[in-house]
């Protein structure tokens, strides 16, 4: 009994490490609707053990009456904690919630997802 503990407790550990080494890198999404067209970029690296840096960079276009708008850009640096029990990152001033999924690839904010890149 002690054995099957001890493996599910290592098994645990390792799966957060392998998620939690994960999280780094950049992340990309492109948008298409009837709305507009563009692509978000999130670059997200770690400031200490528990604290990460997301910088949120997005170039869109919006349609009106059928024809492209000039292309906007957006640029936002946001602050995040890593919830080692959820294994998630908590933006603090949006209240965003960043789920990676490392098997896919993919990281989740909200009804978003965002394909690893590097």
């Amino acid at each position: 009994m002690k054995k099957i503990l001890f493996c599910c407790w290592l098994y645990g550990c390792s799966s957060q490490v392998n998620n939690k080494n994960f999280i780094s890198g950049i992340y990309c999404r492109e948008v298409t609707n009837e709305y507009s067209i563009g692509k978000d970029t999130l670059v997200i690296g770690p400031i200490n053990e528990t604290t990460y840096s997301i910088i949120h960079k997005a170039t869109y276009q919006r349609i009106k009456e059928r024809h492209l708008l000039p292309p906007e850009r957006k640029f936002e640096k946001w602050t995040a904690s890593y919830d080692e029990h959820n294994q998630t990152l908590n933006e603090n001033k949006r209240g965003k919630i960043f789920l990676f999924d490392a098997s896919k690839d993919i990281l989740l904010v909200g009804s978003s997802i965002y394909k690893k890149i590097k």
